[in-house]
């Protein structure tokens, strides 16, 4: 085939189709008076009025209601007694913190024998195997979440067999009170 051919063919072909496609009508069509023509819509001049808005004189649902609004009466709801999830003492008797360490700027901790980071979930030791998650871990304790109950877990002693008692610590934040401040660290011995 022509090089020349194959070159401007395809070009002219897309051109020519643009200008057969694009092309106005030599006339515009007349359709009878009955039919308006826009530029690019047609309509018939009932489709230019607004329809009328009508409103129901009643309910249309009160014949199906089973109970008008004034018998319904809102049911009380019981008050929790405590937050939902295990006690801080069923938290601390499945779970055994061996350890806090610092290494490269954060913080982990040994937790039923594993390292473990902020954020990660763990599951109790016990028979119940509840899902906690890890709230935070300071310098002397480890604060765990499981569904409403936080409770913070102490390290264990050297050679005790039974946890050291935990306390309950309110849903809110976390405990930051006991992080020194930039002023209060020392600084680096002088060598």
């Amino acid at each position: 085939m022509n090089p020349l051919l194959q070159r401007y063919l395809p070009p002219l072909l897309v051109f020519g189709a643009a200008l057969f496609f694009g092309w106005p009508p030599s006339a515009p069509l007349d359709l009878g008076d009955d039919v308006v023509r826009a530029t690019s819509v047609r309509w018939r001049p009932d489709d230019l009025v607004d329809p009328p808005v009508i409103e129901p004189a009643s309910n249309p649902f009160q014949a199906v209601l089973v109970a008008d609004e004034a018998s319904i009466v809102e049911p009380e709801l019981a008050q929790p007694t405590r937050p939902a999830g295990p006690t801080a003492e069923v938290l601390t008797s499945g779970l055994r913190l061996d350890g806090i360490a610092s290494m490269g700027g954060r913080r982990w901790a040994v937790l039923n024998s594993r390292p473990r980071l902020v954020g990660d979930l763990v599951r109790t030791s016990d028979t119940e195997r509840h899902q906690c998650e890890i709230v935070s871990i300071e310098t002397d304790h480890v604060v765990v979440r499981c569904q409403e109950t936080v409770a913070k877990l102490q390290p264990r002693p050297a050679g005790s067999q039974r946890p050291a008692a935990a306390s309950q610590v309110p849903a809110a934040a976390p405990d930051r009170d006991n992080q020194p401040s930039a002023d209060e660290v020392p600084p680096p011995p002088q060598g």
